[in-house]
């Protein structure tokens, strides 16, 4: 099947829109807290046990480590933006475009 100028168009504006995000300063502060906390290995270890803990344990225990909190924070951001673009183009497109994305033909 041959694919229109349409779908050429779509995919054109997807690839600007993932530049865009890309380029976003919350995207750029997502990848750097992902990146100084991988180089951290107590980060990660504590990370790991966050994890296997209740949320108010965890909570209690991620008050005293900076990175874990710009991490968790900036990760918050990203998909707060994500959310927002998806709702701006689920407006454009008349339904909830994410949903419709995630479920195949048979789910």
């Amino acid at each position: 099947m041959e694919e229109t100028n349409t779908s050429a168009a779509a995919k054109e504006a997807a690839s600007v829109l993932a530049q865009a995000f890309k380029d976003s300063p919350v995207y750029e502060a997502f990848v750097k807290a992902s990146e100084e906390l991988n180089q951290d290995e107590a980060a990660l270890k504590l990370l790991d046990t966050l994890q296997q803990m209740g949320a108010d344990e965890a909570e209690m225990q991620l008050q005293g480590n900076d990175l874990l909190k710009r991490f968790f924070g900036a990760q918050q951001a990203i998909i707060d933006l994500a959310v927002e673009i998806n709702q701006m183009i689920s407006g454009e497109l008349g339904f909830d475009y994410a949903s419709q994305a995630r479920s195949g033909c048979c789910s």
